[in-house]
């Protein structure tokens, strides 16, 4: 069967993750075996005990895949070729600053519903010690496109739940 055997669901995003390149950061995740609930966590230097960042719930759903994407459908829908560097310009005028290893958007059309976007990926590295389903900076770099589709807003976006989540 072509089924992915798990997604994620429920997902809240309760605080955000914000790094210090001048202070490391202690990440924990826990994970309840009966619930299946997943809770994020973070703790540094300059705050008390740990903070809540994040959780949801792992599903043993049997997913099957979605139907394929027409993308000339799509890239007809679209104005043609968006900025991906005014993107990021106005990113960090709203004080969201990516650096390289975030800017995973290589090319980007928009509308004011839809967002198509190529991310590419980091060059691999050899010093990761877990294995990733999906690179965090590419998520990231998906959730950064969003904000294509949000035209003359003077704030930035950051998505505070999303019901499902499956890689195939």
């Amino acid at each position: 069967s072509s089924a992915m055997p798990f997604a994620v669901e429920d997902l809240h995003f309760r605080q955000p993750l914000v790094l210090d390149r001048n202070q490391d950061v202690t990440l924990r995740t826990v994970l309840d075996p009966d619930s299946l609930r997943v809770t994020f966590y973070s703790s540094s230097q300059r705050q008390s005990g740990w903070m809540r960042h994040a959780d949801a719930r792992l599903s043993r759903k049997l997913l099957a895949p979605p139907a394929p994407v027409d993308l000339d459908n799509v890239q007809g829908r679209m104005s043609d070729r968006s900025s991906v560097d005014e993107l990021y310009s106005r990113l960090t005028s709203l004080e969201l600053e990516y650096g390289p290893c975030f800017r995973r958007i290589s090319e980007l059309r928009a509308n004011d519903r839809e967002v198509l976007a190529r991310l590419s990926a980091a060059a691999p590295r050899g010093s990761y010690d877990i294995e990733h389903v999906l690179d965090p900076t590419l998520l990231d770099g998906a959730f950064q496109s969003l904000l294509a589709a949000i035209h003359g807003e003077e704030t930035g976006f950051v998505p505070a739940s999303i019901g499902q989540v499956a890689v195939f």
